[in-house]
């Protein structure tokens, strides 16, 4: 794996060679400069077609003045975000890998390992770039090179045999435009890190099983170890793992790479001074004790196996041999070349990564690709550079569309494009025959209106087009605009109505209890009339909408397929009005796509309103137009005391010791919010053992000593593209199907439990409920639906008194997923709940819904989404995936509002108030919009700006320093490449 730090000035040529490697005696050769950068700087001499003619290895002088940016040239590298010296990579092999090198002396894997770790710094060097100013933006300028300094290293700090290669990426690049040193732009090797982890793991199982082993099936990370090695020789040599696993564990935060980097420090012993080599070697040999011979007979099986699979290629040399190598060794020798260099399979595995990725991207990078392909079953098996030269050829073929003009920039398809096309000349081409004129001079609606309302109305009723688009910062009365334009609509014809659609179940029961509107979810309008979408262009739907005005709320997290599906229906259906209503910057659709983001950038009647009036506190209702308006880092500022830095203390045990400050009212209905779902289900297991054990709880917070123990269902997150290929999946794994497949005796809403799968022949052995089982063949890529959703299988504890939120819906029951009960009571048999509103109902223990149930103490900001407390408490890791998204801070700093200021209570709980706000000033995130990335023309001019830059003509603040985004730089932090697992749309969270 290849695992990634930043630099903060300790890290010395000194540091590397004193932690070292081939140790006291050791070989100098072991260190060298990598990189194209590193040719430019006269440090790496280049043969012809910049092959090295020398491996040249490190001066130390020399690596430390690159560190302080001063180059061989005598030129300075300037730094604008204080100076970093540099990046850390670290490329380890597995353990068996080591174990096998150092410890039975396969000199052949050292090798291996090294062209493993050149590969992937070869990979990051394609992504390498700078920051330069244009027209005063800093934009992202492509380099192609890096100054890369290799030390290679078979020790662990528990002096086991550990061989890993430190790969420190020196914070310059070169310019060629320019002729000038510039500082490394380290989002991008943020965002290729994860490809490039891949791509090491993939090469060193293809060097691995060139060499003449047989490894064990890759796990989705590409890890892998040795066939034949003893598990308690890899244990006997973990011992370093072992001392950090124990110190996590010890931990409130155990899931977390922070807790890891943190144990990691915590238990890191001071370096001791350097071992002869091969005393270091006669040390392990002894300790592997007894499996020490296996160990030898399996390296010298390799060796053998190795060279007569060279030998199966030049088989008219082995005389008698010769039957033997073409009966056994070839065979074997030709399985290994194709399984490595099968370019119908990289062709196949980049289709998977395609389909897999851009169901939650409209816009993504060459790594997402990269990693998603070799995360697949089967994929790591591929040769990476397959996969890339299958890139470049659908790039060629037109399938693959850069946004820019380097592997770094932007990727999209033609099939996005098209669609998000079509979703926005729709959008701008439709009309309207229905004349709204009077309802938009109702003076009666208008006059209790504040102006960027009545400016909000007027786009809502005005002109002859079908499309409208209101942009409502959160807490600017998007409720109260709505019920006036139904008022002013009524009154001006009897026949007039609205319909209000909105993605989730909670938003459609605020529209319907406060308003009385005809309201639906999104998903469900558009299933109760997938006739109409699917019918011929000519035939008439039987409902006539010509007469309403559809308010389509929380536009912002529509995705693209909902809507190209909304237009397609509004046409057909001859809906009179659609008002698009919304705040791209909270949370958007866990989908492909950002329509309404795009929407504001074309040619249609748009509003804006910026009146925050939800929060009554003026800290806070600042720090919410702040965020609002992109200046997430500012709205931290100004929050002031009431954003809590924890420092090394667990967060999760800071908000709720925090929580039960508060008094019994604020409790009971806070709202906390997280970043994950890890730190949410940790936040509801400690307030939940607080409710039952603390007694400074009041009693009615408290939660009954009588409890059951319930089989609950958590979803996996598969895509489409997981599902029908059996990618993701594990045995254990429940599928719940909601179609009928006859063939095998599987009926709609059946729930079996995955056995095993057979990849060769794409199917899976399924057990019933009964015992008896079925073979199920995938659908494969092609296919435009799923059969099933899956799950993984928790036990919970329910008590009386006990707070859920339903992660699925039931019509039938009248449940609604995102939505939270109370369990008034239960029996052995019957479980009575309460909902939201106060209604009871009592279901069977056994009712297949009560599977879909997860505590509701805390939730994420997703969920969060709509919601208006009194008292809100946020929890926010520096280190966390989402923490620099600005959409979940927006959200969580938006939900406070309370009747007066003395109601309202709001804190952020994080480990360092000042890092989290540097997080935010270095985030790039783009819209997730095609149009937006390419600059479309169907968009107008300068569509690439971000829609929220004041670039639109409707007045929204520019963010200034603060952009967006998915990487950051700092120490530790994970890169968000992987929204591939980013909240999935069921509402449960």
């Amino acid at each position: 794996m290849l695992g990634m730090t930043k630099d903060g000035g300790g890290l010395s040529a000194g540091y590397y060679s004193q932690d070292n490697y081939y140790s006291k005696d050791g070989d100098p050769d072991q260190s060298e400069w990598l990189g194209k950068g590193a040719e430019a700087a006269g440090l790496r001499p280049a043969g012809k077609d910049g092959v090295t003619v020398q491996r040249p290895k490190i001066d130390g002088k020399v690596f430390n003045e690159l560190q302080a940016g001063r180059m061989p040239d005598g030129t300075t590298v300037k730094d604008p975000d204080k100076r970093t010296p540099g990046w850390d990579l670290t490329a380890s092999a597995p353990k068996s890998v080591s174990v096998m090198a150092l410890v039975a002396g396969d000199a052949r894997l050292v090798k291996a390992h090294r062209q493993a770790s050149a590969a992937a710094a070869q990979y990051l060097e394609r992504h390498a770039g700078t920051r330069v100013k244009v027209d005063g933006k800093a934009v992202h300028k492509h380099t192609g090179n890096l100054l890369i300094g290799r030390y290679t290293h078979d020790t662990s700090r528990a002096k086991d045999p550990a061989l890993h290669d430190h790969l420190y990426v020196h914070n310059a690049t070169y310019d060629a435009s320019t002729g000038k040193w510039r500082a490394v732009d380290s989002t991008q090797l943020y965002q290729a890190k994860e490809a490039a982890s891949r791509i090491y793991m993939a090469e060193l199982a293809q060097n691995v099983v060139s060499a003449g082993y047989k490894i064990t099936e890759r796990d989705r990370h590409g890890n892998f170890e040795i066939e034949g090695v003893p598990e308690q020789l890899i244990d006997r040599f973990s011992k370093r793992k072992a001392e950090i696993d124990a110190k996590v564990a010890e931990s409130n935060d155990p899931n977390s790479r922070k807790a890891r980097e943190r144990a990691a420090l915590l238990t890191r012993d001071a370096k001791t001074s350097a071992i002869e080599t091969e005393a270091k070697r006669e040390a392990w040999r002894k300790e592997a004790g007894k499996e020490l011979s296996l160990i030898d007979r399996l390296r010298d099986a390799a060796v053998r196996g190795a060279h007569l699979g060279r030998l199966a290629g030049r088989n008219d040399t082995l005389g008698e041999g010769r039957g033997v190598v073409e009966r056994v060794v070839a065979p074997i020798a030709q399985k290994i070349r194709a399984g490595f260099e099968n370019k119908g399979g990289a062709r196949e595995t980049l289709q998977y990564a395609i389909a897999h990725v851009t169901e939650r991207k409209a816009v993504f990078s060459e790594a997402d690709l990269v990693t998603a392909a070799l995360s697949r079953r089967g994929g790591a098996q591929l040769d990476p550079r397959a996969i890339v030269t299958e890139i470049e050829r659908a790039y060629a073929q037109g399938s693959l569309i850069r946004t820019g003009d380097k592997p770094e920039m932007g990727l999209t398809t033609d099939k996005i494009l098209a669609s998000e096309r079509f979703i926005i000349r729709s959008m701008k081409e439709q009309g309207s025959t229905w004349s709204l004129s009077k309802a938009a001079t109702d003076q009666e609606a208008r006059i209790s209106l504040s102006d960027d309302q009545g400016k909000a109305f007027k786009v809502a009723l005005e002109g002859e087009q079908r499309y409208a688009a209101i942009v409502g910062y959160a807490g600017t009365g998007k409720s109260y605009l709505v019920s006036k334009i139904r008022d002013a609509l009524e009154r001006s014809d009897p026949d007039a109505k609205v319909l209000a659609l909105a993605p989730m179940h909670k938003q459609v029961a605020d529209f319907r209890e406060e308003l009385g509107l005809e309201t639906n979810t999104i998903a469900g309008f558009i299933a109760e009339n997938r006739s109409v979408l699917n019918a011929s262009s000519d035939k008439k739907p039987d409902q006539d909408l010509s007469k309403t005005l559809v308010v389509v709320d929380e536009a912002g997290m529509n995705s693209n397929e909902q809507a190209a599906q909304l237009v397609k229906l509004f046409d057909k259906m001859g809906v009179g009005r659609v008002v698009m209503l919304g705040d791209p910057r909270q949370k958007s659709s866990p989908a492909q796509g950002a329509p309404f983001a795009a929407m504001l950038k074309a040619n249609i009647p748009k509003a804006e309103m910026r009146d925050i009036r939800r929060q009554k506190t003026p800290t806070f209702r600042k720090a919410a137009f702040e965020a609002a308006t992109g200046r997430v880092s500012k709205a931290l500022e100004t929050l002031g005391e009431h954003v809590r830095s924890t420092g090394d203390a667990p967060l999760e045990a800071a908000a709720v010791q925090h929580w039960r400050s508060l008094s019994p009212d604020q409790r009971q209905d806070a709202l906390i919010v997280s970043t994950t779902l890890e730190r949410r289900d940790r936040l509801n297991a400690m307030i939940r053992d607080a409710k039952i054990n603390d007694p400074a709880l009041s009693p009615e917070e408290r939660l009954s000593a009588k409890a059951y123990e319930a089989s609950t269902l958590i979803s996996k997150r598969l895509t489409k593209a997981q599902l029908n290929t059996g990618n993701g999946l594990a045995a254990g794994d429940q599928l719940l199907f909601h179609r009928d497949l006859r063939r095998i005796g599987i009926k709609k809403g059946d729930q079996l439990t995955l056995v095993s799968i057979d990849k060769k022949q794409r199917q899976a052995t399924l057990a019933k409920s009964d015992g008896s089982k079925v073979k199920y063949r995938f659908l494969g890529l092609d296919a435009k639906s799923t059969a099933f959703e899956a799950y993984t299988r928790k036990q919970i504890e329910i008590r009386e008194g006990e707070k859920l939120a339903w992660s699925k819906s039931d019509r039938q029951s009248g449940i609604r997923a995102g939505t939270t009960v109370s369990v008034v009571s239960f029996d052995r048999t019957h479980v009575t709940l309460r909902d939201e509103q106060g209604r009871l109902q009592t279901l069977e223990r056994t009712n297949p819904i009560l599977q879909h149930v997860n505590y509701a103490y805390s939730r994420t900001s997703f969920a969060s989404q709509g919601a208006t407390k009194d008292v809100v408490i946020a929890v926010t890791g520096v280190g966390d995936r989402l923490s620099g998204d600005q959409a979940h801070s927006y959200v969580a700093m938006s939900r406070v509002g309370g009747k007066d200021k003395a109601a309202e209570h709001f804190a952020i709980f994080t480990e360092d108030k000042k890092q989290l706000m540097d997080r935010y000033r270095m985030q790039l995130m783009p819209t997730d919009s095609a149009l937006i990335a390419s600059n479309d023309p169907l968009l107008g001019r300068d569509s690439v700006k971000n829609p929220l830059d004041g670039s639109n003509g409707i007045g929204f603040n520019k963010p200034g320093d603060e952009r967006r985004g998915t990487m950051s730089p700092s120490d530790g932090l994970a890169p968000a490449h992987d929204r591939l697992n980013v909240e999935r749309a069921d509402r449960a969270r």
